[in-house]
């Protein structure tokens, strides 16, 4: 599925205020430029301790699938916020489900190191820009990145839920606004839940 202004107003969630379909409506309007990804102000202290989907956390561990080794990463949290939060008790402990942030500028580097030319190294990160590549996620320079990011998709981890409350060096980098949560939301269901997938299983 293309990502255009048009397939984003096709899929605006039924469960808004109107105030708050406008508000998205206006936000959508210079697509992808402009566009507010970031809480601040009062909305951004109101939420810094919470933990919800779109979220990007500190001291998230991973460990490398070819050495075993671990490692401490920036990443954004892709489990649903009511599955994850600490105040909805679960007969089962549950993992969170997150994705790493990287600087946009390291990506483009490592396509330059592979051999990918320069024209077509500037067209997948204008592509990008425009959350057109349906295994990225665009995180424009703004609140605490001081530069371009991405999310990759398809690179995910878990931690459980318990280890992630326990770890008290993690702080949160930034929530995501109305706008920047329902790009996410939608870039995360183009990704793993695309329905028109032109396979026949009948």
């Amino acid at each position: 599925m293309a990502i255009s202004v048009d397939s984003l107003h096709d899929q605006i969630p039924y469960y808004l205020t109107r105030e708050q379909k406008e508000g998205l409506l206006k936000a959508l309007k210079d697509f992808p430029r402009n566009t507010p990804y970031y809480l601040t102000g009062q909305y951004k202290e109101e939420y810094q301790e919470k933990l919800m989907q779109g979220d990007s956390w500190t001291k998230l561990k991973i460990f490398n699938f070819y050495t075993g080794e671990k490692a401490s990463i920036n990443g954004i949290v892709l489990s649903n916020t009511c599955d994850v939060t600490p105040e909805n008790a679960r007969d089962i402990p549950v993992n969170i489900v997150f994705a790493p942030i990287v600087p946009l500028s390291a990506y483009s580097a490592a396509l330059e190191k592979g051999g990918i030319s320069s024209e077509k190294i500037q067209q997948k990160i204008l592509a990008i820009k425009a959350q057109q590549i349906t295994t990225i996620f665009y995180l424009p320079a703004g609140d605490c990145l001081d530069k371009d990011h991405i999310v990759l998709l398809d690179d995910i981890h878990t931690i459980p839920a318990k280890a992630f409350e326990q770890e008290a060096e993690k702080s949160k980098q930034f929530t995501l606004s109305l706008v920047g949560f329902y790009l996410f939301v939608f870039k995360l269901s183009v990704h793993f839940c695309r329905l028109h997938e032109g396979v026949n299983r009948t």
